[in-house]
């Protein structure tokens, strides 16, 4: 029997491959619209640039991929931070470390379902299921920010400055969020030209690259992480009143 000690290093990967896909999605599509005068050229907002054929595939698909990735990223923090409230002896007397790791986790995959939503039904499909589960988003992925940093903010092992910065990302998400949609609601309501609606524009593209650095900040956390993975005969099995240490030495003995 044999045992093996395997970094896999993909892992820190994946913030970047999220960050990516959300910023070619977003490109695609707004490229798309754009090119088939489906909207203006100069900055129209997320939401108007996958209203119809193609552009609404494209984003759609690409969407999904990345809702795919964030539930990915949320469940392996989860199983990241759980392991460290294992390792370290203080922790384990804070049942608030396990409530609030496990609500992390539940409102992190609840984001990455709600932006599936987002991303399948379009505003002039379904106006407003799209505004209510966009507001879902918002508040899912806003509680798992402000969740995940109060549990960081234990590990004496991660940076100050780090800290800090995923503090101010999470200050910033909703208020760029809030800012667009008032800027949205007081065009609609009182007139003020293009200038606001870019301006609301602006919001919502700079919101989305909050929410992707938010994550990018994973790629620094995840690199640490390693995989142990032992392989036994397919019939055998470990008797259950062995130890750690003692299934190490029948290990050591059987190679």
């Amino acid at each position: 029997m044999s045992g093996s000690d395997t970094h896999v290093g993909f892992v820190s990967l994946l913030p970047v491959a999220h960050l990516v896909l959300t910023i070619l999605t977003i490109g695609a599509s707004y490229v798309t619209s754009t090119e088939l005068k489906h909207v203006p050229r100069f900055l129209p907002t997320v939401s108007t640039t996958h209203l119809r054929q193609p552009e609404s595939a494209i984003f759609a698909w690409g969407m999904t991929m990345c809702a795919v990735l964030m539930a990915l990223l949320v469940a392996i923090k989860f199983l990241q931070l759980k392991e460290y409230m294992a390792h370290v002896p203080e922790q384990n007397s804070r049942p608030l470390f396990k409530s609030l790791n496990r609500a992390a986790l539940g409102t992190g995959l609840a984001a990455a379902v709600v932006l599936t939503c987002v991303a399948c039904f379009p505003a002039d499909v379904a106006p407003v299921f799209h505004d209510v589960v966009l507001l879902a988003y918002l508040v899912a992925v806003s509680a798992y920010q402000i969740l995940v940093t109060r549990l960081l903010l234990y590990q004496n092992s991660i940076s100050y400055a780090s800290k800090c910065f995923r503090v101010i990302l999470c200050a910033a998400a909703p208020s760029l969020f809030v800012a667009g949609l008032a800027l949205r609601v007081v065009h609609e309501q009182l007139g003020g030209g293009s200038s606001m609606l870019q301006a609301a524009a602006v919001c919502d593209y700079v919101f989305v690259l909050v929410v992707c650095l938010f994550f990018m900040s994973y790629f620094f956390d995840f690199r640490l992480i390693r995989f142990v993975c032992f392989v036994e005969p397919k019939r055998q099995r470990w008797p259950s009143r062995h130890s750690a240490e003692q299934m190490r030495s029948l290990l050591v003995g059987d190679t």
